[in-house]
């Protein structure tokens, strides 16, 4: 901590860069690990020392006491000697740790005091890096052409700058040699040996003919490359806090392999862009130093920015050939394009004129975001084809998820991926162009503020906060319903209606706890939802029981189970599927295809004929007329042969013909069969209709068709029948 002191002390506010003091920050917060690992041990000591002392104290006292018990009680004086050594004894233990505790608890007093002044200086280290990149952003200097006139280059100073930094990345990693190694290793061929696995399971996986897919394939196929950016970005993150130029080091190796795996994915059409914003962003990591050079540094800023220029240019002039006769449209890309070039020509304009601040700033800005939508591409389609060899490997062969819904969980992965490449753009620019630092104010000051309405008023931190746990609760409801229903209820050989009703309870559960989780954070205070219960109550007694009503009864529904998901019931308003059973009313799909809404109070309160409830089998009955003179016995041995034989036709109950009467003009029989599915009821009826027609015919009974006779009466005996007057 002392040396971190003395370093910025010898440093100076004008001596000292920003990088600098991000790396005396470092050693900071390293120091103030190790100080609160300490101050947490004093603090045991102090109270294992205290507890000591307390301990003897009472000990003491029980002593005492047990001295003057013996003098009452006339013990023998040796005994009494003893009992009077032992608080003289325990005086002279007191007397030895009490000095020990007196100098722990210094000691803790000063490792606070210290922490607390190691909290200040690195506000102050802050305070003044926000100083110095102010500074930096609004730096004026000399015009480009009278510095190479009569400038001069302090190329000592650059020289001793370049060994400082050497000598840091050294004794880096001649301290963290180990940890690197092993955080390399592992991260490289993990990476590696997972990229080929996923490689090698292509030949085994069906894969979707999507763009995406395409392009995630090629990526993969270059592994080597994915493997060296994945590990350079894992070291970043991963790796021991390290002084500033370490980072730059392993910055300096990200370009290259994220250019080629853009080009895998968005193809060679723009192969000179992303190879100049590659080139320019080698450059980067030297920023530092070259600011020693005035001249080189700014010459260096004017490369930058007419190799990427030149680079936009050639690209688009070479598209718009291979396009002709067809005229150029103007796409995305394009916009983004001419976006970059008008900044970079701006950039470029103020290091010629001496705004060098402005220059830095969108300069890096404009590279530092290309450089991160590079990356962010890459490890989007990486991940995308990732995803996707999962999905359609063996490793996901047995999950009924996967094989139902394969194209909704692709289709999910891929918005997860586009919604996090997206937030990564976003984000991306306001790291680059320096705004990161300022941005947590400005957002804790809109999230601070308040809507007002009246005399009401709300926090919009506290309103996105319940924002937040509402979505949350919407996603994790989404969730439940796929994994329940698709993936483990199906597998516990539930009955028809009972996976849906249990997925339908825990998604009401859910969505209840997480709605009372959205009223605290939105600030409301739960003791006082009674009198919103009781408001609630009174609107339920005028305008609200219908609705309350039918959500009671849809609970009901789904506890007592009176039809399931799927079964055919039949109500006074509709015949049909029971579609889905909601909070308010259930959905019924009739034959005709037509959903009919049914409040759930109605299915409750009427009449409900459930045809599968218990079973799914159901009787046929057909009524069959032949002609007078057929004998009976054969009809019913015809009738019940041809239900018998049929292969839709349950055996057990057996099918049976009756004789049921006598017709006007036929013999009336009744057959009756069992059938296995209600639901196909119907098609095997007219089945078994058709085949008992056939069976009739091929044994020559005759089905009379319907007669009438008609006789017209002659009253007045004339000969002729009397007809109505037309």
């Amino acid at each position: 901590m002392n040396t971190a002191v003395a370093d910025l002390s010898r440093a100076g506010l004008r001596l000292a860069t920003s990088e600098r003091l991000v790396d005396l920050d470092t050693q900071i917060l390293g120091r103030q690990g190790q100080l609160d690992d300490q101050i947490e041990r004093l603090k045991d000591d102090t109270r294992t020392l205290e507890t000591l002392l307390n301990d003897l104290r009472r000990e003491r006292a029980l002593w005492i006491f047990r001295a003057e018990a013996a003098r009452s009680r006339d013990a023998a004086p040796e005994f009494l000697a003893r009992v009077d050594e032992a608080p003289e004894t325990l005086d002279a233990l007191a007397a030895q740790v009490r000095p020990l505790r007196d100098e722990t608890v210094a000691l803790l007093e000063r490792a606070v005091r210290l922490r607390s002044h190691s909290h200040d200086l690195r506000d102050e280290l802050r305070t003044r890096r926000s100083r110095i990149e102010t500074r930096l952003r609004e730096a004026e200097e000399e015009p480009l052409w009278t510095l190479i006139g009569g400038g001069r280059h302090d190329v000592f100073e650059f020289v001793n700058e370049v060994k400082t930094e050497w000598k840091s990345i050294f004794a880096y990693f001649a301290s963290q040699a180990p940890r690197l190694a092993l955080l390399l290793v592992v991260l490289f061929g993990g990476s590696f040996g997972a990229l080929r696995v996923a490689r090698r399971a292509l030949a085994e996986t069906t894969l979707t003919s999507s763009v995406d897919a395409s392009r995630a394939l090629r990526v993969l196929d270059r592994s080597g490359w994915a493997a060296l950016l994945l590990g350079l970005l894992g070291t970043l993150l991963l790796a021991p806090r390290g002084p500033f130029a370490f980072y730059d080091l392993v910055w300096l190796f990200v370009p290259l392999p994220a250019a080629v795996l853009t080009l895998a994915a968005i193809g060679p059409a723009w192969r000179t862009t992303v190879f100049a914003v590659a080139g320019a962003l080698l450059l980067l990591p030297f920023r530092s130093v070259l600011e020693l050079l005035p001249v080189i540094d700014r010459l260096a800023a004017l490369a930058q920015c007419a190799v990427v220029i030149a680079a936009a240019a050639w690209d688009v002039r070479r598209a718009h050939r291979a396009g002709l006769p067809t005229p150029l449209r103007l796409t995305r890309i394009h916009v983004v394009l001419l976006l970059v070039v008008l900044l970079l020509v701006a950039a470029a304009h103020a290091v010629v004129i001496g705004h060098v601040g402005t220059s830095r700033t969108l300069r890096n800005g404009v590279l530092v975001t290309l450089g991160l939508a590079m990356v962010t591409m890459a490890a989007y389609q990486a991940l995308l084809g990732l995803g996707l060899i999962a999905l359609g490997s063996r490793w996901f062969a047995g999950s009924r998820a996967v094989q139902r819904r394969r194209d909704v969980l692709e289709h999910a992965w891929r918005t997860v991926l586009r919604w996090g490449g997206w937030a990564m753009m976003l984000a991306a620019p306001v790291f680059a162009f320096g705004v990161a630092a300022r941005a947590p104010m400005a957002v804790q000051e809109v999230l601070n503020s308040r809507l007002t309405v009246g005399e009401a008023g709300i926090a919009v931190g506290s309103l996105a906060a319940a924002a937040g746990c509402l979505l949350a609760t919407w996603l994790i409801v989404k969730v439940i319903r796929f994994l329940l229903e698709d993936e483990f209820l199906p597998r516990l050989n539930l009955g028809q209606g009972l996976p849906f009703a249990i997925s339908a309870l825990t998604r009401y559960v859910v969505a209840l706890v997480g709605l009372f989780f959205a009223f605290a954070a939105a600030g409301l205070d739960l003791s006082k939802m009674a009198l919103l219960v009781g408001a609630i109550g009174v609107g339920i007694g005028f305008g609200m029981q219908n609705i309350i009503n039918n959500f009671v009864s849809g609970l009901v529904l789904l506890v007592e189970r009176p039809m399931h998901v799927g079964d055919l019931v039949e109500t006074p308003t509709a015949t049909g599927f029971v579609q889905r059973i909601g909070f308010r009313a259930s959905t019924i799909r009739t034959t005709d295809g037509a959903d009919i809404v049914v409040p759930n109070g109605d299915l409750l309160s009427k009449e409900l004929l459930n045809w599968t409830l218990s079973s799914r089998e159901r009787r046929i009955s057909i009524d069959v007329g032949v002609a007078y003179g057929t004998d009976a016995d054969k009809v019913i041995e015809m009738l019940t042969e041809v239900a018998t034989v049929h292969p839709a036709v349950l055996a057990n109950p057996p099918p049976f013909a009756l004789f049921i009467g006598f017709g006007e003009q036929t013999l009336n029989f009744r057959l009756r069969a069992w059938v296995g599915d209600a639901t196909e009821a119907g098609a095997i009826e007219s089945d078994v209709r058709g085949r008992v027609l056939k069976r009739l015919i091929d044994a020559g009974v005759t089905i009379p068709l319907p007669q009438r006779e008609v006789r017209l009466k002659d009253p007045a005996g004339t000969g002729r029948p009397s007809l109505p007057a037309p």
